[in-house]
């Protein structure tokens, strides 16, 4: 008789992330001071310099601690991270790493080398923490910063940090703002020195499948949406929506890769009846917000990486087998 041999269980990864001087430290601090007795988690930080004093910082006896020195682990650091990740991944007692990059890093490029990586375990990305500093933030500061704007959209919570130094209307005020206009739908909660109960872990983004289509005001009355059945590859969600106006919406696996050329082919000669197309898809190794009004198709770099999606309004009833057809042209299913 043989016994098949059992995986190996995936080490679970929070990421926490935030512009410089934005309370990384202290959160991190705070959790580990939950950590259950019986857990053993990791830690690894990317200091820019060389010095390691976050690292000082945040040294536990009883929580190993690995360092990516030198350099931005997102850009000129991405081999000795990955090469970090597969030495903690041959520790078979560590159960969560959290890994804190610098505040100059991208962490979408972290995400990738998480999933990219080849390691004698998995890793798996629960929770991915963004902080922002209330002192430093304004809708102008947001409107302005890409990187601060691909934070946020990357981010399952977003904690907002040093409420002590601002009003409270201007605490009302930046909360709305964030729950109006980030992409992603994270949850949003303030911290206060880093204070976080430990159920952060696993709390994950809400994104909404007609994520675009409940910006235009056509909301999902009852009847209205319904599931269908896609021909399509690595279709996680497929829905129709009928009406005076009619909308098709997928959502698919974010392996799946999409043609930049064959998109901009597609939309050249456009289904009939189409009023409106958006999507975020993936298009290499980085995600284009693809937007189509008035005969003109614009993209977008994004920093998204939760999944594929793609929605398009209609003014007439749609053939969906022919449009899917029409489709295929456009994707490229990797193995």
């Amino acid at each position: 008789m043989t016994f098949s041999k059992m995986p190996n269980p995936p080490i679970e990864v929070t990421l926490v992330f935030g512009l410089l001087g934005s309370g990384k430290t202290s959160l991190i601090l705070h959790l580990l001071s939950q950590k259950p007795i019986s857990e053993r988690w990791a830690l690894l930080i990317n200091d820019f310099g060389v010095l390691g004093i976050d690292a000082r910082t945040l040294q536990q006896n009883d929580t190993p601690l690995f360092e990516v020195q030198g350099g931005c682990i997102c850009c000129s650091a991405q081999r000795p991270l990955a090469q970090t990740l597969q030495t903690i991944s041959q520790d078979p007692s560590i159960e969560r790493l959290i890994i804190e990059p610098s505040g100059l890093a991208h962490p979408a490029q972290i995400i990738d080398t998480l999933k990219k990586t080849i390691t004698d375990r998995p890793f798996k990305l629960t929770s991915s923490i963004c902080l922002i500093d209330l002192q430093r933030f304004s809708p102008e500061i947001y409107k302005k910063s890409a990187l601060l704007r691909d934070f946020i959209q990357l981010a399952d919570l977003v904690l907002l940090t040093r409420r002590d130094k601002i009003t409270a209307n201007l605490l009302d005020s930046t909360q709305h703002f964030l729950q109006s206009n980030v992409l992603g739908k994270p949850h949003i909660q303030i911290a206060s020195f880093g204070q976080i109960d430990l159920s952060v872990l696993t709390l994950k983004a809400t994104r909404p499948a007609f994520l675009f289509l409940q910006a235009t005001g056509l909301s999902q009355q009852p009847g209205l949406v319904e599931d269908f059945s896609s021909g399509l590859p690595k279709t996680l969600q497929s829905q129709v929506m009928q009406g005076t106006t009619h909308a098709v919406s997928w959502i698919w696996q974010p392996e799946l890769l999409f043609k930049r050329p064959q998109l901009k082919a597609f939309f050249a000669d456009p289904p009939a009846g189409l009023i409106r197309a958006k999507g975020l898809l993936r298009t290499g190794n980085e995600w284009q917000l693809i937007n189509w009004v008035n005969g003109e198709l614009s993209f977008d770099d994004q920093a998204w990486r939760q999944d594929n999606r793609l929605e398009m309004l209609f003014d007439q009833p749609v053939d969906i087998k022919k449009l899917e057809q029409k489709l295929e042209s456009v994707i490229h299913d990797r193995p």
